[in-house]
């Protein structure tokens, strides 16, 4: 049996078969066919648990050596340690030494052995077999003569370049009479500039070549990103379809096969491997429940995964709540649990008795999850987490993953039944076809997580038994252990796809035509020496030897030049300035090539963005016709969206049964936000995350606010400094812990210490100007309603108070804001304080004259009002003119705008204001003479979410 054999060769390779050879592969499937000719139980696979297992070994050695090299490193991170230190025994149980101990021996190799020695005399600790032991147990089958049917072995790269244990194994395998043989090693081209370049990368004498102009067998395709390479490449192949190089993918970047895919090309079926799949996060996110402090932006990010052990719409419903108050248990994660269980049961009673059945099912489901995941202790994050609580959290997940895959396969047996009958149509066994292919390609991540919940309980159950439990760090790292990468194929390799290769080392044969994509730098990192000089030395002596960097650096040299040598007429690098948005540097040999042919190189360099300019360019290629769009300009912009008597005019837009104060100010100032929102119902899609930081400061300031002055009412009294501050002490954190946990996460505790002491200063400049100023608390978020026109109004005012004046009663409403000190002031000097205008006049009506009106900035513990008629320590803004008077004015003004909005709107006409509009707008509003209106804005709308359907494009 022939066997090609090659560090590289473990995925793709060129040519995939070839005349006389039996079997091509790499390093770790030579071993699993050896074990399997050998006789060799394959062995169960549980390497991921030797680190951990190391680790335990690690611990009980520094109880009797806490002196060890180690033991700073172990303390700090144990599992890193662990991992650093068997790769070091790994390398040495590979050399086949015998970890003996002896006297003048260097003190780290001492240790090692010593390890080496504890590991084989106690039996708690078991180290699970890996590619090292594996490996070791074949030379000993093959040392000892069992017999394997291997006749040849031809490698791809040269005997020397191997790791040592390979070229032991080499010799071993001679002595079984196998035959070792390295492929032929190709030869420059002559008399071309591409065998100059294979010339000087093999170190040989540089044939004669044109020194003048390119000569085509070398092209350089330059551009600004890999993107715009791609979708011209693409271009290139579909207009000539027996372009078809050999394609080095570098990295399995996909851009090329995408834009491929695009133009309607064979796609080369390449796999994208990534830890970031939905279903593999939730690995990683799951022990949020078990910490305390809550971190809201793992819990968030787990309940807007696509697939959770959790129901869908209940998962949605929370995460609404945590985005708006991040943290559990608060009345808003209380009102959305149960909107959730009354849709629920809306449907039930609206589905027939089979579907009501699954929903009940579901209900209840959803009932015991949210149960499992929610009600259960969690655990300071300082302190260690009990294994029984993870191994429960994992096995659940493990669980649940079985589930899911068990549903999808009974999905795709109903998929087959239907693809078996005879006499299906052809559009519809596409589609079903497809949706098989969704379904497994939807499967494989699942099937993943499954496995790797499952190896977790082994590393969980593993854990030494008088270890009293897990901590943060050690947990993030048992995980990170298990959790690989998943590679799924976006599609499957398609027939007629050009060949290609991921690795450079992987092409052993030669090829004419040959596209290197992404002809950047690989950043490898061969890492640093491990071994010190006396250790090399000392295992040297005993014929044990060891890897050295520079032996691993000509190898990457040797593997990195395979492309082109074996490329035979022409060699085509594709060098884009970014990858993935990221600025890149030219591969090495790139330096090789400057060298080489120095100013030349530029002629054999092309700008696709400027590749119709160039003849050199032509020659090879039919290039892509560019066609000029002719410009379309824009029409001036129309001040209005006119309904005609088609659309209904009047009839659409007509008064509602009640407005707030947002409705009426978008009414007023931009009418078109009004229909949209309020009439047609366009509303934006919530965007699931955690809120700002002035929002929810903001929103923790206005909870702790309304529970001061309920309580304020329900008690009445003369309130203290001391007092006001020991009752924010004790209700502020249970706040901040249900709706505001990002101030407890790591990092924030001054953050957290400056919003309490903010809140203690702002609380006692608030209610020491109301006990100064003799009012006491009305009420807080108080409903307010009254009419404007006869339109009903409805809002809520945060804060309402009353006081007894010279025998009058009086009354004042503040509304609370966070910030916008300056933004306030100049609403105030604009008279744009329409809000504080709408409830004053409610509430005058109640209480028969108009209220007192202000803000107070909450984070400066300021009270903005135009006079100080109610607080001797507001602000006043315009003391001089008379309040109640201009509130009257801007009532005046809002009846009258409100009016002419309505008219405007029952004559089918939406005004639409923004910067394009305003100066025609403002034109039409002088000829029809209106007086005594709001003054209209001069800008755009900010954080307009209709910009794009009323506004030209820039």
């Amino acid at each position: 049996m022939i066997v090609r054999f090659g560090l590289s060769l473990q995925e793709q390779i060129f040519p995939l078969w070839e005349e006389g050879i039996d079997y091509s592969c790499g390093p770790q499937q030579l071993i699993e066919f050896l074990e399997e000719q050998l006789g060799i139980g394959y062995p169960d696979n549980k390497a991921f648990l030797r680190v951990e297992q190391y680790r335990q070994l690690l611990a009980l050695y520094l109880e009797k050596n806490k002196e060890a090299f180690f033991a700073a490193s172990f303390s700090a991170d144990p599992l890193a340690t662990a991992q650093a230190l068997l790769d070091r025994r790994d390398e040495l149980y590979l050399s086949s030494w015998d970890f003996a101990i002896r006297t003048q021996m260097p003190s780290r190799l001492r240790t090692l052995a010593e390890l080496e020695r504890l590991l084989q005399r106690q039996e708690e600790i078991q180290l699970a077999p890996a590619f090292a032991e594996r490996f070791r147990q074949v030379f000993s089958y093959i040392e000892k003569g069992r017999k394997q049917p291997i006749s040849k072995l031809l490698l791809q790269e040269a005997e020397t370049l191997w790791p040592p244990y390979w070229q032991r194994f080499f010799e071993l395998m001679k002595q079984e009479g196998v035959l070792i043989e390295n492929l032929a090693e190709p030869q420059p081209l002559a008399n071309k500039q591409l065998g100059q370049l294979q010339a000087r990368l093999l170190g040989q004498e540089i044939p004669k070549a044109n020194t003048e102009k390119a000569d085509g067998s070398i092209l350089v395709l330059k551009a600004e990103s890999e993107a715009y390479a791609a979708a011209y490449l693409a271009k290139l192949f579909a207009q000539m379809p027996d372009l078809k190089p050999l394609c080095l993918l570098s990295n399995k970047n996909r851009a090329l096969d995408n834009a491929l895919v695009q133009e309607g090309l064979p796609s080369f079926g390449v796999e994208s491997a990534s830890l970031a799949r939905p279903s593999l996060q939730i690995l990683k996110l799951i022990s949020s429940f078990l910490w305390q402090p809550l971190n809201p932006y793992r819990l968030l990010e787990f309940l807007s995964l696509p697939n959770i052990p959790l129901h869908k719409g209940l998962a949605v419903k929370l995460a609404e709540s945590i985005s708006e108050k991040p943290g559990l248990f608060s009345a808003l994660w209380f009102r959305k649990k149960e909107e959730f269980v009354q849709d629920m049961k809306a449907q039930i009673e609206r589905a027939g008795p089979r579907i009501a059945k699954k929903l009940e099912a579901e209900l209840a489901q959803a009932e015991k999850d949210y149960s499992f995941w929610f009600e259960r202790r969690r655990y300071d994050s300082r302190q260690l987490l009990p294994v029984r609580e993870l191994v429960e959290i994992f096995d659940y997940l493990r669980l649940w993953a079985l589930k899911l895959v068990d549903e999808q396969k009974k999905q795709v047996d109903k998929i087959d039944k239907k693809l078996n009958k005879s006499d299906l149509e052809e559009a519809k066994e596409q589609q079903l076809e497809r949706q098989r292919e969704e379904i497994l390609a939807a499967q494989k991540p699942i099937l993943r997580l499954y496995e790797q919940a499952g190896r977790l309980l082994l590393l969980l159950q593993s854990l030494a038994k008088k270890e009293q439990g897990v901590g943060y760090l050690q947990l993030e790292r048992l995980v990170k252990q298990v959790n690989q990468a998943v590679a799924i194929p976006f599609r499957p390799s398609e027939l007629g796809h050009a060949p290609f290769v991921y690795e450079p080392a992987a092409i052993v044969g030669n090829s004419p035509q040959l596209l290197w994509w992404n002809f950047v730098d690989p950043q490898r990192n061969i890492g640093f020496e491990r071994w010190y000089k006396q250790e090399r030395a000392y295992l040297e002596k005993r014929a044990i030897e060891l890897e050295t960097l520079s032996q691993i650096n000509l190898r990457n040299i040797w593997q990195r030049i395979r492309p082109i040598l074996h490329c035979r007429e022409q060699l085509i690098l594709v060098l884009p300035a970014k990858v993935e948005g990221r600025e890149q540097h030219p591969h090495p040999l790139w330096g090789d090539m400057q060298a080489l042919f120095g100013d030349l190189l530029d002629s054999f360099s092309i700008q696709l963005e400027e590749a119709k300019s160039s003849t050199y360019f032509q020659q090879y290629f039919e290039l892509a016709q560019e066609e000029k769009l002719r410009p379309s300009p824009l029409k001036s912009p129309s001040p209005y969206i006119r309904l005609g008597q088609q659309e209904g005019g009047a009839g659409l837009l007509s008064e509602r049964k009640n407005e707030s104060f947002s409705s009426l100010d978008k009414l007023f100032y931009y009418p078109y936000q009004w229909v949209f929102r309020y009439l047609i119902g366009l509303n934006k899609s919530s965007i699931l995350q955690v809120s700002s930081e002035n929002r929810l400061k903001g929103n923790l300031s206005h909870v702790l606010f309304e529970r001061l002055f309920d309580l304020m009412v329900e008690e009445p009294k003369t309130w203290s400094k001391t007092e006001l501050e020991a009752w924010i002490d004790k209700t502020l954190p249970t706040i901040i812990e249900r709706e505001g946990a990002v101030l407890l996460m790591y990092g924030k505790e001054a953050d957290r210490i400056s919003f309490i002491n903010k809140m203690k200063f702002s609380a006692w400049t608030l209610i020491s100007a109301i006990q100064r100023n003799g009012w006491s608390v009305k009420a807080s978020e108080m409903a307010v309603e009254g009419e404007l026109c006869g339109q009903k109004i409805k809002g809520i005012a945060d804060l309402v108070l009353y006081r007894e004046r010279n025998g009058q009663a009086e009354t004042a409403v503040l509304d609370l804001k966070w910030k916008g000190k300056s933004f306030y002031r100049q609403s105030l000097q604009n008279n744009d304080d329409l809000q504080l205008v709408v409830y004053s006049k409610f509430l005058s009506e109640q209480e028969g004259q108009w209220a007192h009106s202000g803000y107070y900035i909450i984070s400066e513990g300021i009270i903005l009002s135009r006079n100080n008629q109610a607080f001797a320590e507001a602000e006043a803004v315009s003391p001089e003119i008379d309040a109640i008077q201009q509130q009257s004015k801007t009532w005046q003004e809002m009846e009258n705008t409100y009016l002419w909005r309505m008219q405007q709107l029952q004559e089918g006409q939406i005004e639409l204001r923004n910067e394009h509009t305003q100066s025609a707008l403002e034109e039409i509003l002088q000829s029809q003479g209106l007086l005594d209106l709001l003054e209209m804005r001069q800008e755009s709308a900010k954080y307009d979410i209709y910009r794009v359907l009323v506004q030209p494009m820039a």
